[in-house]
């Protein structure tokens, strides 16, 4: 609904950062949309000439697209240096980090970004986070990844006492998950090996991730 054309993407250049864009993209497109992108390397410090490119693009949005928060915070102090004021989207790491979003909370207040959802209210979601919390003393960080973590082990713990640890067995039973019951909720596999889960849209107030409402 933000009826945006142009966005430009502030790439780290790795597996996932560029998965990010890659997907972007391609979805991006097929809604007639353009995208650019500009690239860095993970030990980059300077990111004024990144940044100003991507400013001299005139977007109607720069999507921040990074491995760490960390390396988000490099851009992010950048684009405040300049005193640019730009729409702005990021990757889900960004979205999972409290500290970060609360230190950018200007800049961030109301930029977008999707995470994998999680519900607190699953029982073995419950168990995991108080687990956590009482072995080392904090909240677990990214949840809603620390969830597909967990089941992740147990899957494969249930695919390997199914089959007799028989590779080709394993894969055939991965690939036949249906409603296999974990943290992250109920479980099923497509035929390409994917789950099939989705992401939920979030907006940045007041230094918080909070859920995306249509038109708001």
């Amino acid at each position: 609904d933000k009826q945006w054309k142009e966005i430009a993407f502030i790439q780290e250049e790795t597996d996932y950062a560029s998965g990010v864009y890659t997907a972007f993209a391609d979805m991006f497109s097929r809604f007639d949309g353009h995208v650019t992108n500009e690239s860095f390397s993970t030990q980059t410090t300077d990111m004024s000439g990144i940044v100003a490119r991507a400013r001299a693009k005139n977007p109607d949005a720069v999507y921040i697209s990074v491995q760490t928060a960390p390396v988000a915070a490099r851009v992010f102090d950048e684009i405040k240096r300049i005193g640019w004021n730009p729409n702005i989207l990021v990757s889900d790491v960004v979205a999972g980090d409290p500290s970060v979003i609360a230190q950018y909370a200007d800049l961030l207040e109301g930029g977008l970004a999707a995470e994998f959802s999680f519900n607190p209210l699953n029982r073995k979601f419950a168990l995991l986070t108080a687990t956590y919390k009482l072995k080392y003393g904090e909240e677990i960080p990214y949840p809603n990844y620390m969830q597909t973590a967990y089941d992740a082990t147990y899957l494969v713990r249930d695919a390997i006492t199914s089959t007799s640890n028989n590779g080709t067995k394993i894969a055939k039973w991965l690939h036949s998950v249906k409603g296999w019951e974990g943290a992250s909720g109920s479980l099923t596999v497509n035929q390409k090996g994917d789950p099939i889960a989705g992401h939920q849209a979030e907006t940045f107030k007041k230094g918080r991730a909070v859920p995306y409402v249509k038109g708001k």
